[in-house]
C-alpha cells in the first residue's frame, strides 16, 4: 500500500511538472522593463513605472505600460536597448490591437520604441545607434 501511495505521489508530481512547463514567467530586463509570458502565445514586454496602483487587498501593484506584444517571439538586451521580433497574431487574441508585427527596438534610457520594422530597417536603426545587428544574441521567448 505504501508503494502504491508513493508511486501515485510521484505520478501526480510528474503530471504537475509537465502541465506547468507551458506556464508563464516574468523576467526583469533592467531599467524597469519586464518580459512577461502568460502562455507560449502571449509574451509581452512591459515598462514598470515608479508609481503603484493600490489594490483592494491593501497591497500596491506596479503601474505598467505595454511596450510590445502580445506575441514577442525573440528578444535580447544589448548596449542600452531591448531588441527583438514580434510575430503576427490572430485579431481574436487579447491585446492584438497593440501588436505591430516585425522587428522592434526599445531605447532603455529614453523609452523610445521603434516597432513593426523590417529586418533591413531594424539593422539600420541598430547601426545608427552604434550596435552591430550580427552581434545581437536573440533568445527565444518560449
Amino acid at each position: 500500500m505504501r508503494l502504491i501511495s508513493s508511486c501515485s505521489l510521484l505520478l501526480v508530481a510528474a503530471l504537475y511538472f509537465i502541465a506547468g512547463c507551458d506556464g508563464g514567467y516574468e523576467r526583469d530586463l533592467d531599467d524597469n522593463f519586464v518580459v512577461h509570458r502568460s502562455s507560449k502565445d502571449m509574451v509581452f514586454i512591459f515598462r514598470k513605472s515608479q508609481s503603484a496602483i493600490p489594490r483592494n487587498d491593501g497591497f500596491a501593484a506596479p503601474d505598467i505600460d505595454l511596450v510590445v506584444g502580445p506575441a514577442v517571439d525573440r528578444y535580447a538586451v544589448t548596449d542600452g536597448f531591448v531588441v527583438g521580433y514580434v510575430r503576427e497574431v490572430d485579431t481574436r487574441v487579447p491585446y492584438s490591437e497593440h501588436s505591430e508585427p516585425g522587428w522592434f527596438l526599445i531605447d532603455r534610457g529614453t523609452g523610445d520604441v521603434q516597432a513593426g520594422l523590417s529586418a533591413v530597417e531594424w539593422e539600420q536603426q541598430l547601426s545608427d545607434r552604434g550596435v552591430d545587428a550580427s552581434g545581437v544574441d536573440l533568445r527565444s521567448a518560449d
